[in-house]
């Protein structure tokens, strides 16, 4: 009986140890299957955190470059407002580039008063004077033909009053320069009168027609074309030299002047205060900038 009683106790107790067994293994499922799903949950949200975290570091990148551009752009803004603010009053723009919602500066400090045009009362007369007899030159003398009252013959019985008058023409030369051929009367030999440089061609223009020239284009500021028109009007159609042919006196004259142009160009340097200005022009139909540089005694006009 003792030993039936402890073979049932044994396996009572082996029925019990596989009961709480399986709900070991149950439950050792059941938290298996839970952290399953609890690291599952934890990768979604890492990649979710990961994927914000790109979006995040994207957006940043993009609020950066934004922000870039607003400065730029405020920049911009600024340039043109100060642009738009420049007149004839805080820069060298020209009266006629003053923009059309502004009035308009003319840099004139002179009052507007109430007196008429013109001289004024007590005000000298400035005239010429007459000429000397030794500087006349030419004569003139007005004749009457017939009486104004009764048409009858009329004649000369007094000098009678003079008037002087100063004016200037236009004489055009047509010079032909000779070369005359020399024989040495003791050694019989030929000597060719020697020709100047300036006469190489058959026919050329004087100094006298290149010094109008550059005088009308350097001083008044004349272009080519337009003095070609007046050396045509002041020689009655005669005389036409060609654009060409009047840009190589300029050429000429600026290599000559180019020494004396860059020994002004070192001295203006050495100065303590010197001003300076650039201007936009044309040339031959191509952008070019013309610089200033100058002080009270000196000016100095640059091309680049």
């Amino acid at each position: 009986m003792a030993g039936g009683n402890y073979h049932n106790q044994l396996y009572n107790d082996y029925v019990t140890l596989t009961e709480k067994y399986e709900a070991l293994i149950a439950e050792l499922k059941k938290q298996t299957a839970q952290h399953k799903a609890d690291w599952e949950e934890m990768q979604r949200l890492t990649k979710q955190i990961e994927q914000k975290d790109k979006m995040n570091d994207k957006l940043i990148k993009e609020n950066i470059e934004l922000a870039k551009q607003v400065e730029a752009l405020i920049k911009e803004v600024a340039r043109l407002n100060q642009i738009n603010g420049m007149d004839g009053t805080n820069s060298g723009l020209p009266t006629s580039q003053t923009p059309i919602q502004k009035k308009k500066h003319v840099p004139n400090s002179l009052t507007q008063s109430k007196k008429k045009k013109g001289g004024q009362p007590g005000h000298k007369k400035h005239t010429l004077k007459k000429f000397d007899e030794q500087e006349i030159n030419a004569y003139e003398e007005h004749k009457v033909v017939e009486c104004p009252h009764c048409q009858g013959t009329v004649e000369k019985i007094a000098d009678g009053k003079t008037k002087d008058e100063f004016d200037y023409e236009v004489v055009l030369v047509k010079k032909r320069h000779r070369f005359p051929v020399y024989q040495c009367t003791n050694c019989h030999k030929k000597t060719h009168t020697p020709t100047p440089v300036r006469l190489k061609e058959e026919n050329q223009y004087g100094p006298h027609v290149q010094a109008m020239a550059l005088t009308f284009m350097n001083e008044g500021n004349v272009s080519i074309n337009k003095t070609q028109e007046m050396i045509k009007g002041f020689t009655f159609s005669e005389m036409v030299p060609s654009e060409g042919y009047l840009a190589k006196p300029q050429r000429r004259a600026a290599k000559t002047l180019a020494p004396f142009s860059e020994e002004m160009r070192k001295h203006l340097l050495t100065q303590s205060l010197i001003h300076w200005d650039d201007t936009v022009i044309m040339v031959n139909q191509h952008r070019a900038c013309l610089r200033f540089y100058g002080d009270k005694h000196l000016d100095l006009y640059i091309s680049d």
